[in-house]
């Protein structure tokens, strides 16, 4: 199958959609959901996207012109809030190639990026990793994924590892999620004292704004952050020598994270903000604490080894799954 495939230039993970595509035995092609992926123009894109709609309408007259040459049987859209095409371009992609189904995944909540509303009729498929929004809209629920990486981690951990830290953070720092991973790290003095601490920021000049407007990043030094992202295998490898993880989602975001994924195929222990985690079929309380202002530190968490779980839950939250749900089986290479 010829599949198009719409989405953020997000990390690696254009790259390693595109992998199990690949793998399934699909030909893609990915293209950017954004005319450029600067950081004005992504700014302008969730702020006001109005103001950039001439290089949106000139991106998208690419895309439309290699779409009707191509003639793709799916389009899978991948969305947060960064999608720059609006319901008309969607209509028109459709005229140029009438027989390709289109597919869209949310991955951000609809209350954080309320335009997904007025292009859901433009797909004939479209899930979200929001239950709750999976409830209120027509989408069906389907979580997020992990890396085949992650899964090598997991298969190794069978066999018992030493990890080199006790606890760490690898992630954008919002200045909500700094406040929690460094309200986190004071709690766990004496506990899980072995630190690997990452604050990604994508400029220095979102550190000065922060610094300026933001009350948690009073007393944040320019010293502990990084405004270079590590790569994917920088990332497994602080995963694969780590006893556990923090994760905290965005405001308003209740689905599962990334990380959260990550974690599960790595088969290693996590700490978190969103008690929506509570209702998934792979939590147990021995391998995930809901972080809730204040740190209990004799919860059998901190004391007890990871619990693995049956193999068929890992499948389910795959890429290689997730791929299945959204795209079909194709035809395997």
């Amino acid at each position: 199958m010829k599949i198009l495939l719409i989405m953020p230039k997000f990390f690696n993970y254009p790259e390693t959609i595109q992998m199990g595509l690949r793998n399934l035995g699909h030909d893609v092609k990915w293209v950017d959901d954004r005319p450029s992926n600067d950081p004005f123009t992504k700014a302008l894109v969730r702020v006001n996207k109005e103001v950039l709609s001439r290089p949106i309408d000139r991106y998208f007259e690419s895309v439309r012109h290699d779409a009707e040459e191509a003639q793709y049987d799916l389009v899978l859209v991948v969305s947060g809030q960064s999608l720059s095409f609006g319901k008309e371009h969607l209509l028109r992609l459709r005229c140029v190639i009438p027989n390709a189904r289109f597919v869209l995944y949310q991955w951000d909540a609809v209350e954080n990026y309320p335009h997904v509303l007025s292009v859901l009729d433009c797909f004939d498929e479209a899930y979200t990793f929001d239950e709750r929004d999976s409830r209120l809209y027509r989408m069906e629920f389907l979580p997020l994924f992990y890396h085949p990486g992650y899964q090598a981690i997991g298969r190794r951990s069978k066999a018992k590892i030493e990890a080199d830290y006790d606890v760490a953070f690898i992630g954008t720092a919002h200045p909500k999620k700094y406040g929690f991973v460094q309200e986190v790290v004071e709690q766990c003095e004496g506990l899980l004292d072995r630190k690997y601490i990452y604050h990604f920021l994508p400029s220095r000049l979102l550190y000065a704004r922060h610094k300026l407007l933001s009350e948690d990043y009073r007393r944040a030094a320019y010293s502990q952050f990084h405004f270079d992202a590590l790569t994917p295998e920088e990332t497994e490898e602080v995963v694969s020598r780590s006893w556990c993880m923090l994760d905290s989602p965005q405001d308003g975001q209740r689905g599962l994270t990334m990380r959260t994924m990550e974690c599960l195929g790595a088969r290693r222990k996590i700490i978190t903000t969103n008690e929506e985690i509570m209702g998934y079929d792979f939590y147990r309380k021995e391998n995930v604490y809901v972080y809730r202002g204040r740190m209990d530190r004799k919860d059998p968490f901190f004391s007890s080894e990871y619990v693995d779980l049956p193999e068929d839950i890992y499948e389910k939250y795959s890429l290689r799954s997730w791929l299945e749900t959204v795209v079909g089986r194709g035809g395997e290479r």
